[in-house]
């Protein structure tokens, strides 16, 4: 998928209502892969107009041309290959669609659960798990967080999911992860404990821990699926971590070097892509 791709009939979050992160990691697909796609009306051969914000970004900023090719894609994993055929209007393609598929969800899905950072890296964090692959990112309020969405919930969390779509067309994604609801502490250890119960692993990225993410390859390789807990600036507070420990997490170190919050989690991502299938092809 190396042209560009654009949002089709993406529904997002209707009234701003986030999933908690509980029915995130209780049921991956449940309720999105039963929903038919607008793109599965589409076959080879058939046109398809791309119109409102996306048609005019694809014209007038990309400056997409007739003959020009691009990928249309709904966020939940359905995809069209079309060759443009006209430009209407400045805000209007016409395509010819040439090829359609669906990307399945990676083995296994990862959530990140990301402290809140600073507000001038909290849609860093969130664009370069993206990158990375997560598959659903879930924002957490830290004891020892900067930042706080009290009273702002919606609006921030929304910010997250323009970062990510964002993001997802950049990085030539079929499927935009989920964004779920502000957690509490409390939220993260009922979800370590559905996590772990299903056959999944947890990891909390701890600096000063002395086992590393490479010596849960066994455990890692076989997980259902995988949670991935970062911390806030000051790190996670003692009695949060031991928490997440109790509940059932692991607690690991990812290498020698300390890394900000807004990238650990890009770097964990990798990682898991290399010790799981999530990078095969096959």
């Amino acid at each position: 998928m190396s042209d560009p791709v654009f949002a089709y009939g993406h529904d997002g979050y209707r009234d701003g209502v986030f999933p908690a992160i509980v029915d995130i990691v209780s049921g991956w697909d449940s309720g999105i892969a039963g929903l038919r796609s607008p793109l599965t009306q589409y076959s080879s051969g058939d046109v398809v107009t791309l119109d409102g914000t996306e048609g005019r970004h694809a014209v007038t900023v990309t400056r997409i041309a007739v003959g020009d090719s691009l990928v249309l894609v709904d966020g939940r994993g359905y995809w069209a290959a079309c060759t443009v055929r006209e430009t209407p209007s400045k805000s209007q393609l016409v395509a010819r669609v040439e090829e359609c598929g669906h990307t399945a969800l990676p083995t296994p899905p990862v959530t990140v659960v990301q402290a809140l950072p600073k507000s001038d890296r909290s849609e860093l964090a969130v664009d370069l798990a993206c990158q990375a692959g997560a598959d659903a990112i879930v924002p957490w309020s830290a004891s020892r967080s900067i930042a706080r969405w009290k009273g702002k919930e919606k609006k921030a969390a929304m910010k997250w999911v323009d970062a990510a779509i964002a993001s997802s067309k950049q990085s030539r994604r079929a499927r935009f992860p989920r964004i779920g609801h502000v957690s509490s502490t409390e939220d993260v250890v009922t979800a370590i404990s559905h996590v772990t119960k299903s056959g999944g692993l947890v990891i909390v990225l701890e600096e000063s821990e002395s086992v590393s993410l490479t010596a849960l390859s066994d455990e890692v390789g076989q997980a259902s699926q995988m949670m991935v807990i970062v911390g806030p600036e000051g790190g996670i507070a003692p009695d949060e971590h031991d928490a997440f420990v109790m509940a059932g997490a692991r607690s690991v170190v990812l290498g020698p070097e300390v890394l900000r919050t807004a990238t650990a989690a890009s770097v964990a991502l990798g990682a898991l892509g290399v010790l799981t299938r999530r990078w095969s092809r096959g």
